[in-house]
């Protein structure tokens, strides 16, 4: 129900100048709102078409300084009902507001009909009233009130305040002192709308959005000594098509359980995180363009739960996004590209889903000498923001990965598409636990993957193809589970490197089309390789070396090349129910198994290699055995079933061939293949 229209009308006749305009509009209004009360006495939903509809074009206008000599003045003056406006001629306002009624405030004069404006005359900002505040005045003297411009309206007011086309700057007039914080704008109840504004405050924020307060933000330029924006307490509102560029602190800061939308803005050049989001804040940033930002793009924390998507990330040196502690929340459809080290770090303990993001030519340097050195700078830009982000100086390698997930992060990283990274395409140390599920991983120079410390990860249903690197390396004491993933066409390096203590578990993956191993494991790795499908590898599928042991068991492997799996050094894995298939030698593949260049062999084991060998068989009904070859002191345990797993002759073959080289037995140092 709006107001009490003729009583508010009344004080408002009676308190305006003699011959002012905006009289004969309220009489004017007044008299519809008495005809429709005779047409449909009693009826709301009428009355609440003409609140609705019809008095926007029935407004009260006043103009500074024709009518008033100061804003203030045309605040006081004005109804608390119906709404008024007030048009603001060019020039320099020094005074503070408060807002508390539906006034729209309007200091763009190329926006009013012609010949309405005068007063001032012209002004420095170019045509649009300048509002200057923080030397004290309508705000008073409670500092966290401090605001050139503050609405504070009742929540049930029908019709939100507007400030449209003003400059307002904050932080100390002519002979006054500047507060220690003082804002350009504030909202802290009801609702309020900035068009087409310039804000800016040299001691605090250029907008300020605290306790209940909802703000529509739309079209205006932003910059603050603290932060350009600030939404905290339970805040919230609409910050769409802005632009905030070269900010000297934060871009906008999230806090509290403020929960804002922010859409379609542009940071560029911002000097601290341009999008900062702490405690339990939940906003939505979506479709806004972040570029050449000098701190992180988005940088959450605590345990904030925003909605991050469709934006674009360009040209940051510290991460694109960065999420650490408790926080959680979705990032998701975001074009991170052409970003100088890290573009996305996870760290902490959090379990934010990052999915959907298309992640692409992230670089370690940057083609332009400005860009470069700011690359050059980074370790000082670090120190300076050790409080903040601690976790990127300490990261080993961080910045050369497109995803950093480290710590205890347990994130979801699902459905992206990474591909040209110069580092790796994504990377898991310290104890950190991430479900890493339908991603597309190819053209990284580095591993696409990497796992390391003590990490322990879900990787599925990835697809990993056309890396120079490792498709997967696991390392240390990692332990993932690599479960049904496609790996293709890894041109120098294994597909999947596995080394240091890990027992990983490889299970239902597909290889095919590498040029170098499959699958190569090394250290005392000890991983169980089950249930993988390998194809037309131009090496062996599968290599085992070091001293590592681990069970390869219930593979299918269809090679181009003689050899389907190598034993090496001291390696003594538990190599159990494969199938293999080759095609005919087409030439050696390793220069120790020269010797089965004319007699193929499917199984290679040599140096001081054990392990035991059991139930292998050539693919298809009735074929043949696999068939093993014994190298220099090799002695694996070769298990014999009612179907022998490895053929006799090609056994005592390859042995007696071992021999002949080595000028008899008495000259042999290898040990002969025992069945058990």
């Amino acid at each position: 129900m709006a107001p009490d229209t003729d009583a508010d009308g009344a004080a408002a006749a009676a308190a305006l100048p003699e011959g002012c305009l905006p009289v004969l509009q309220w009489l004017r209004r007044r008299a519809v709102a008495e005809v429709a009360a005779g047409v449909a006495p009693g009826r709301q939903l009428l009355q609440q078409h003409l609140e609705e509809r019809m008095w926007a074009f029935l407004r009260q206008a006043f103009l500074v300084p024709r009518d008033f000599p100061t804003i203030g003045e045309a605040l006081a003056h004005a109804p608390r009902w119906p709404p008024t406006t007030i048009l603001v001629s060019p020039g320099r306002y020094e005074e503070e507001l408060v807002v508390d009624r539906p006034v729209t405030l309007i200091g763009d004069a190329l926006g009013l009909p012609g010949g309405i404006s005068g007063g001032s005359g012209g002004s420095a900002s170019g045509g649009r009233a300048e509002l200057w505040g923080g030397g004290g005045g309508a705000t008073g003297g409670d500092r966290r009130r401090a605001a050139a411009v503050l609405f504070d309206v009742e929540p049930e007011l029908p019709v939100a305040p507007q400030l449209r086309g003003f400059a307002v700057a904050a932080g100390g007039v002519h002979g006054a002192a500047a507060r220690e914080v003082c804002s350009a704008v504030a909202v802290a109840r009801g609702a309020a709308t900035v068009v087409g504004c310039s804000l800016s405050s040299s001691t605090g924020y250029g907008l300020w959005a605290y306790a209940t307060g909802r703000l529509k933000l739309v079209d205006s330029e932003l910059d603050g000594r603290k932060a350009a924006a600030l939404f905290e307490g339970e805040s919230s509102g609409l910050v769409r098509n802005n632009r905030l560029e070269k900010c000297a602190s934060f871009g906008i800061l999230v806090q509290h359980t403020a929960s804002p939308v922010l859409e379609g803005n542009v940071f560029r050049g911002v000097k601290k995180a341009a999008v900062y989001v702490k405690d339990f804040a939940e906003p939505c940033v979506r479709e806004c363009r972040f570029e050449a930002n000098e701190s992180s793009g988005i940088f959450v924390c605590e345990s904030a739960c925003p909605v991050v998507e469709k934006n674009e990330f360009r040209g940051h040196t510290m991460p694109a996004i960065m999420v650490k502690d408790r926080a959680s929340g979705l990032v998701r459809g975001n074009v991170i590209e052409g970003n100088l080290g890290i573009a996305v770090l996870l760290a902490g303990s959090t379990t934010v889903v990052l999915e959907g993001n298309d992640l692409r030519d992230n670089r370690k340097k940057s083609g332009t000498p400005a860009s470069q050195q700011r690359i050059q700078a980074q370790s000082q830009a670090l120190r300076v923001l050790r409080e903040l982000e601690p976790e990127i100086s300490s990261t080993r390698g961080g910045k050369r990965a497109a995803i950093l997930v480290q710590d205890q992060a347990a994130p979801i990283v699902r459905g992206n598409s990474l591909s040209s990274n110069d580092g790796y395409g994504i990377l898991v140390c310290n104890s950190a636990n991430p479900t890493v599920e339908g991603n597309t991983v190819r053209n990284h120079w580095r591993p696409g993957i990497a796992i390391r410390d003590t990490a322990s990860c879900l990787l599925r249903k990835n697809s990993l193809f056309d890396n120079e690197g490792y498709g997967v390396m696991v390392g240390e004491d990692a332990c993932p589970q690599i479960e049904e993933n496609e790996f293709r066409g890894h041109k120098k390096h294994a597909a999947v490197w596995l080394g240091g203590s890990t027992r990983a578990h490889l299970r239902g993956n597909v290889f095919s089309g590498s040029a170098g191993y499959a699958v190569a494991v090394a250290g005392t790795a000890r991983p169980t390789i089950e249930g993988n499908t390998f194809r037309d590898g131009a090496q062996p599928a599968i290599v085992v070396q070091g001293d590592a042991r681990g069970l390869i068991r219930g593979n299918t492997i269809v090679s181009l090349a003689p050899i389907c799996i190598v034993l090496r050094e001291r390696a003594a894995p538990f190599v159990d129910g494969n199938t293999l298939s080759v095609a005919p030698a087409l030439a050696a593949v390793d220069s120790a198994a020269s010797a089965a260049a004319a007699h193929p062999a499917q199984i290679v084991c040599k140096d001081d290699s054990a392990g035991t060998l059991r139930d292998n068989r050539l693919a298809g009904a009735g074929a043949p055995p696999a068939t093993l070859l014994v190298l220099d002191r090799a002695h694996p345990e070769v298990s014999v079933s009612a179907e022998p797993n490895f053929g006799a002759a090609a056994l005592a073959c390859s042995r007696q061939r071992q021999l002949d080289e080595e000028g008899g037995p008495e000259h042999g140092t290898s040990k002969r293949a025992r069945p058990s």
